[in-house]
């Protein structure tokens, strides 16, 4: 019997233009939440980094939604190369997809995603495993702890 060989899943770099990955944390025993964003190129060279806390409980996918938003907002709207915003929030990631349709918190954060990206055809959502999204994943991680 032949076995195959464990498919190891990383960050890969875009094809071209470059790449926001972001994540979001959430302690509800201190009613906190953390984003972490985090780009690079087509070089893999690191671009800028972002983290955010906010005061107050929201739930993760509300979490995941202001991470991917907030990425979006902070990049430069006026390029004109391919930007891919990653997130391991595979249902917020189908809602700003327009794959499902949600009636809870999330929804506002959602259409404003929408709206963006209806805006800027060059931006696009797109999922990653969180093995992929290490870098936000543990940043977020990170700055909710020092907070």
């Amino acid at each position: 019997m032949v076995k195959a060989s464990p498919v190891v899943l990383c960050w890969r770099l875009p094809t071209s233009g470059f790449k926001i990955n972001v994540d979001a944390d959430v302690d509800v025993s201190r009613c906190v939440s953390s984003m972490r964003i985090v780009t690079r190129n087509d070089s893999g060279n690191l671009l800028w980094a972002a983290t955010k806390i906010f005061r107050g409980c929201v739930n993760v996918e509300v979490a995941e939604a202001l991470a991917i938003l907030e990425g979006l907002q902070l990049t430069d709207s006026d390029s004109r190369c391919l930007v891919l915003v990653e997130s391991d929030a595979l249902n917020v990631v189908n809602l700003c997809r327009g794959l499902f349709i949600s009636r809870n918190e999330v929804d506002n954060v959602v259409q404003d995603i929408k709206d963006f990206l209806d805006n800027h055809g060059n931006f696009k959502v797109q999922f990653t495993p969180r093995n992929c999204n290490k870098a936000a994943h543990e940043v977020a991680k990170w700055a909710l702890s020092r907070y």
